[in-house]
C-alpha cells in the first residue's frame, strides 16, 4: 500500500523510491488508494473488496466458459466445478488471512484463461471483448510476479508440443492473446523510457540472484513436505496417464491442469517453502482435477442413473475435506 500511495503521490517506482516487488503490482495498488482519497475509506478494506469483486467475475466467467466446453458432453453439474474451486480456495484464503495475496489474485485469473485457451483449442469461439477481459487480466496476473509466467508459459507450451493445432492455421493472434500481451508489454516499455529505473533494478537483483537468494529448503519439514508433494504426485499421475491416453481431445484439460498444477508446485519450491500461501495455485489445479475425475468417472456408467449421480457428489465432496486437511493442518 506505501508503493501504491508513493506512485499516487507522483513518485516514479525503482527511481524514487525501491522494493522488489514487480512493477504491476505497485501500480495495481494505486486503484485501492485512489479510490480511499475520494471516499475517505480505509485503502486496505478497500484492496479486499475489490478483491471480492474479482472473485465474483472470476467465478462468473470459469461459469460461461465451462458451459461452453462442458455442453457437447451433456453433463451439466460439471458447469459448478471450476466456480466450486474458486469460492473454495478463496474461502480458506479469507480464513488464513491469505485472501488478495498475489498467489490469490493469479488462481482468479488464470484459472478463466486456462479454460478460454482451452476454447480455442477446441475451435469453440468467444467474443472478442469477453476474451479480450480475459486475456488482460490473465496478464496482469502473470506479471505482479515473475514466477507465475512460467506457469502460464509452462501451460502453453505444453499444448504447443503436444497438439498440432498451430500447424493446422488456427490463428496464435487473437483478442485474448493480445489482451495477453498487453501488461508485459506495459512492464518492458517503463524500462525503455526509464533507463534509470532498469538499472536500479538490476542493481539489486543481481546481487539478489548470486548471494542473496533464499534457501530453496528453508521451512521445509514433514508436514510441509507432505502438503506439497502429495497434490504433485496425484498431478503428475494423472499427467502421464492424459499423455498416454488415446483421445486427444478428452484429455486436454486433464493435462492443462495437471501441467499448471505442477508448474505452480515447481514454483512453490523456487521460492522456498516458508510461506505456505504459495501453495493456493497448486491446489486449486489439484481440486479441480480430482473432482473433474471423480464426475466424469462416475458418468460411465449411465445405467446406474441417480446412484451414480450421488456416488460421484459424495467423492467430489470429499475433496474439499483433503485439501482443507493438508492446508490447515
Amino acid at each position: 500500500m506505501d508503493a501504491g500511495r508513493r506512485i499516487y503521490a507522483g513518485d516514479l517506482p525503482y527511481i524514487d523510491f525501491f522494493s522488489e516487488n514487480l512493477l504491476t503490482i505497485k501500480y495495481l495498488y494505486v486503484l485501492p488508494v485512489a479510490i480511499a482519497e475520494h471516499v475517505n475509506f480505509n485503502a486496505l478494506s478497500i484492496w479486499l473488496l475489490l478483491n471480492w469483486i474479482g472473485m465474483v467475475a472470476s467465478v462468473a466467467c470459469a461459469y460461461f466458459l465451462s458451459t461452453k466446453i462442458f455442453a457437447r458432453h451433456g453433463m451439466p453439474h460439471l458447469y459448478w466445478l471450476f466456480p466450486l474451486c474458486i469460492s473454495l480456495i478463496s474461502c480458506l484464503a479469507l480464513f488464513t488471512v491469505d485472501f488478495g495475496q498475489r498467489e490469490h489474485i493469479f488462481l482468479l485469473a488464470s484459472l478463466p484463461w486456462l479454460l478460454y485457451r482451452l476454447c480455442k483449442l477446441e475451435g469453440i469461439a468467444i467474443h472478442r471483448l469477453p476474451a479480450f477481459c480475459i486475456g488482460v487480466a490473465a496478464g496482469l496476473a502473470a506479471t505482479i510476479k515473475p514466477h507465475f509466467l512460467i506457469v502460464i508459459v509452462a501451460v502453453e507450451s505444453f499444448w504447443l508440443v503436444r497438439g498440432n493445432w498451430y500447424v493446422r492455421g488456427k490463428q496464435i493472434i487473437d483478442p485474448g492473446f493480445i489482451g495477453f500481451l498487453l501488461f508485459p508489454i506495459i512492464n518492458v516499455g517503463y524500462f525503455i523510457v526509464f533507463p534509470d529505473a532498469l538499472q536500479s533494478l538490476l542493481n539489486w537483483i543481481i546481487p539478489y540472484v548470486f548471494f542473496q537468494r533464499p534457501d530453496l529448503l528453508a521451512g521445509i519439514n514433514v508436514l510441509s513436505a507432505i502438503r506439497l508433494f502429495f497434490p504433485l504426485m496425484i498431478t503428475s499421475m494423472i499427467l502421464v496417464f492424459a499423455i498416454t491416453a488415446r483421445k486427444r481431445s478428452e484429455t486436454r484439460l486433464f493435462e492443462g491442469l495437471a501441467v499448471f498444477s505442477c508448474a505452480s508446485g515447481a514454483i512453490v519450491l523456487l521460492q522456498s517453502m516458508r510461506l505456505f500461501y504459495r501453495l493456493m495455485p497448486l491446489y486449486v489445479g489439484f481440486f479441480a482435477l480430482c473432482g473433474l475425475i471423480f464426475l466424469l468417472w462416475n458418468e460411465t456408467d449411465m445405467q446406474k442413473g441417480r446412484r451414480a449421480f450421488l456416488s460421484g457428489n459424495f467423492l467430489f465432496a470429499l475433496v474439499p475435506v483433503v485439501v482443507v486437511f493438508f492446508m490447515v493442518l
